[in-house]
């Protein structure tokens, strides 16, 4: 994360939240205690000029220098402009503050502190922290300048209670954001000057310090972003995590639901928590109320947590349709004392689904007789099947003069088609192909399955010069044919008919009819069509298509279900 350049911002924000979510994922249930996590964005920022901003049910409070110069909540002031999102930092500035950054100066002999609490640390055998940093300091190597500090006191209006944990005195952070952290176990004593810990202290207050130095306004202070802190409370934890259904000869293959007659391995993931090695203790894989393996062992843990996993020797294997009912159990027999029991369970619920089958295609045009092909495309009518029905495959169709599939020409919009079990047409545009005789190529993809290559039977004859009107016709008017599937995830294709060439307009509602989505499909031939809709950070439920050609629109109703 060093050197992350404020044009990178988002980079920043996800890393935070990975790290957050390792902190907090652990928080309820393992022994690290977070105490607090804060983005600045719960809350409107109103509220922090109103005393009402408060975390992890404990308020915020700032204590300003007599010109009433405090730290605020600003709005997206220095994140990229081109995300106009609602992204909130701390910002240490002056009043009047207009929420922009790079006007509001500092002035000389400023002093901004904000600070958090009343918390604890009586029960802490480790604490520490980190936030994000973007400040503009003037360099004090001469003897002067600005400081940035991370302090915890008992009092933290009084400097001279101040224990510190971080101080940054040089000329900032550059116009970046900087990951900092500090650590409870390791503060300057505020009269001593001398290395401490805090750690089994009581009511302490957690605080951010701006520090101007008494020249002449210089920069435009410093923000601060994500602060998360907690501690260790000393006991050993083990926290289940996932269950994983895997191929046992390829263990990155990995199953969503179980198959009739498909073997799987499964793989049990969980968290050791604490500082020290766990006694021996048992962990058991059962499947339908029945113990089918287990492993016995000792599990180093660490401060946030270290993550094992159990490869199970049982392979399962799945002989009808149903469900499976997997449980992966962590100390069953309790030789362990942990700081939680609760979270040592974990239970699912598999469907067992049909015999999973390769994909297939049939041709229906070029058949086994071949077929003629004239003006400026061909329809290739086919019908591919995937069991189960429901699974993600896909079908690609080429073109060649042979038999050999390397290489071979893509027909250009019948690539990565979904296979839907019905008879379906992908269109072969042929204005730049030349006369001539061709072979159909269908690569037929599923992810549980090695691709396959499968020829049409019957060639395909182009001849330009003796053009043939479509023997099928035109459609006659514009028609939404079909939408599927429906229930969808993650992806519906929608069929329909154009009469004659034309602009495509798709528009995506949501039922209280505010708008999420827009696709333009421009210049599209006549014909039979298709278009697909993957709905990205939308929820859930019942979606309306408005499409449009020309002066007619079209309305249908789909259902997205996770």
């Amino acid at each position: 994360m060093k050197g992350l350049n404020i044009e990178n911002a988002w980079v920043k924000r996800f890393a935070v939240v990975l790290l957050l979510l390792m902190v907090v994922t652990s928080a309820g249930q393992a022994r690290w205690i977070n105490l607090l996590n804060e983005n600045f964005e719960l809350w409107p920022l109103e509220h922090w000029a109103n005393g009402l901003w408060f975390s992890n049910g404990h308020y915020w409070d700032i204590a300003a220098t007599p010109g009433g110069h405090v730290w605020g909540v600003e709005e997206n002031t220095i994140y990229h402009p081109g995300h106009p999102m609602d992204i909130n930092s701390l910002w240490c500035a002056g009043l009047p503050n207009d929420l922009q950054a790079g006007v509001d100066f500092y002035p000389p002999n400023f002093l901004g502190i904000a600070y958090w609490g009343p918390f604890s640390l009586a029960e802490a055998v480790a604490a520490s922290g980190n936030l994000y940093l973007f400040a503009d300091l003037e360099s004090n190597a001469f003897g002067s300048g600005d400081d940035f500090l991370i302090i915890v006191s008992p009092e933290p209006t009084d400097a001279a209670t101040w224990d510190t944990l971080y101080v940054r005195g040089d000329e900032g952070t550059m116009n970046e954001w900087r990951p900092v952290s500090f650590d409870f176990t390791n503060a300057r004593e505020h009269e001593t000057g001398d290395s401490i810990s805090v750690l089994g202290q009581e009511d302490l207050f957690f605080g951010i310090v701006f520090n101007a130095d008494a020249d002449q306004n210089v920069g435009f202070g410093a923000f601060v972003d994500d602060i998360n802190f907690g501690y260790d409370n000393g006991e050993f934890d083990f926290e289940r995590r996932s269950v994983n259904l895997e191929d046992p000869n390829d263990p990155n293959l990995q199953f969503q639901s179980l198959y009739v007659n498909t073997t799987v391995r499964i793989r049990g993931r969980f968290m050791a928590h604490g500082n020290y090695l766990s006694n021996e203790v048992t962990h058991q894989l059962i499947i339908n109320d029945v113990v089918v393996d287990s492993a016995r062992g000792q599990w180093q843990g660490s401060t946030y947590g270290q993550q094992y996993e159990i490869s199970f020797d049982y392979l399962y294997t799945p002989t009808d349709t149903g469900t499976c009912d997997i449980s992966f159990r962590l100390d069953v027999y309790g030789e362990q004392e942990e700081y939680s029991e609760e979270n040592n369970v974990l239970d699912f619920s598999y469907p067992i689904l049909a015999e999973n089958a390769p994909p297939s295609i049939t041709f229906i045009q070029p058949d086994a007789d071949g077929a003629w092909a004239g003006g400026d495309r061909f329809r290739i009518i086919y019908e591919a099947v995937n069991t189960p029905a429901n699974e993600l495959a896909h079908v690609s169709f080429f073109y060649d003069t042979d038999l050999d599939p390397v290489p071979s020409t893509p027909v250009q919009g019948a690539l990565g088609l979904p296979i839907t079990s019905v008879q379906d047409t992908a269109f072969w545009y042929m204005g730049s192909v030349p006369d001539g005789e061709y072979t159909i190529l269908a690569i037929l993809d599923d992810y549980f399955h090695d691709t396959r290559q499968i020829y049409a039977q019957g060639t395909v004859t182009v001849n330009h010069t003796d053009v043939e009107t479509d023997p099928e016709g035109l459609p006659e008017e514009f028609a939404i044919q079909s939408a599927y599937p429906n229930p969808f995830n993650p992806t519906v294709e929608i069929a329909f008919a154009l009469p004659q060439r034309a602009d495509v307009y798709a528009t995506w509602y949501s039922v209280d009819g505010r708008q999420v989505d827009k696709q333009f499909h421009l210049n599209r031939s006549a014909g039979n069509q298709r278009i697909s809709w993957t709905p990205h950070n939308l929820p859930s439920g019942v979606y309306l298509l408005n499409l449009k050609a020309g002066d007619t629109s079209l309305t249908r109703k789909v259902v997205y279900m996770k």
